[in-house]
């Protein structure tokens, strides 16, 4: 009766085999002590199957758990899904200290923001009609796709901290905190990234502004696989270029094919006297050398 009463009304329970349980157990005919695969468990208040847990980290809000990992959207049931959450946004840091920032999810705009390479199988993006509004054609020229510059360059790269190093107390810092806090620290230099190729924001956004975004700092990006739909419609533009010049070509080759074979009948078909009354009633075009009137070298005798 005693350690009944222990276990079903303990918060938090450490047992003789290393279990650590922290909120209401589950029902100990349901589940075996000694099978329990969990060295931790956070129980939430929905009935038997105890779900809605959450593990709330530092400040807890009044109405809501600022930082927290566990299920959400208790009232629609049991959804065996783990959320994240972190009201200001996610952070995920590498590093002895945590402070050097690889992967972060901002809070505001809801943007992802990555300070290293990402690496996938695939890229694929929405692109479905339903998800559309204000569909028009657009159309560009290749002279405009020209005016675009490629340049290579390196990117400046400064690695973001989630600390603030003007708030440290390094006075009361261990040994080996501080150790960790200075290493952390040097790695916030910037640093020269491999060489790369592409566009300079400022400059696309004079011809391509719908390429360019802004965000609330006034960094600007490049929308590269947007440029994609605007090369295909310039090749389309030049394409049907070429075809008119071509068919131009064709039919000036025609018609000088007409007139040659024309001028090779009338040809054939005159004959030597009549070709030679031709030539005399031809207004003489021809250079010719007269006699000099007066002569210089006529004497007279």
């Amino acid at each position: 009766m005693l350690f009944s009463n222990i276990y079903t009304k303990a918060q938090i329970k450490v047992y003789a085999n290393g279990k650590v349980q922290m909120g209401s157990p589950p029902v100990p005919a349901l589940v075996g002590l000694s099978q329990w695969s969990a060295n931790v468990q956070v129980l939430g208040p929905g009935s038997v199957l105890n779900f809605g847990g959450r593990l709330c980290i530092g400040d807890m809000g009044v109405n809501e758990n600022n930082v927290y990992i566990g299920e959400y959207n208790v009232p629609a049931g049991d959804n065996d899904q783990m959320h994240v959450h972190g009201k200001l946004g996610q952070f995920f840091t590498i590093g002895s200290a945590g402070t050097d920032v690889r992967l972060r999810i901002d809070a505001v705009n809801g943007h992802v923001y990555a300070t290293s390479f990402v690496y996938a199988n695939g890229l694929k993006l929405i692109s479905d009609e339903k998800y559309k509004t204000n569909i028009k054609k657009y159309s560009t020229t290749f002279s405009e796709l020209k005016k675009l510059q490629a340049v290579s360059y390196n990117y400046i790269i400064e690695k973001t901290t989630s600390i603030d190093w003007s708030k440290v107390d390094w006075k009361n810092l261990t040994e080996k905190e501080r150790k960790n806090l200075e290493i952390e620290k040097a790695k916030t230099t910037s640093s020269i990234s491999e060489k790369k190729i592409g566009y300079i924001a400022q400059e696309l956004q004079k011809d391509y502004p719908q390429l360019v975004s802004v965000d609330e700092n006034g960094i600007m990006a490049v929308d590269y696989i947007g440029l994609i739909p605007i090369i295909v419609e310039a090749m389309k533009e030049q394409d049907d270029k070429i075809e008119d010049q071509k068919q131009k070509n064709v039919d000036l080759q025609s018609q000088l094919q007409q007139c040659c074979t024309h001028n090779k009948l009338v040809g054939l078909e005159e004959s030597e006297i009549e070709r030679k009354k031709r030539v005399e009633n031809t207004p003489n075009t021809f250079a010719s050398l007269e006699q000099n009137n007066p002569n210089p070298f006529y004497r007279k005798h």
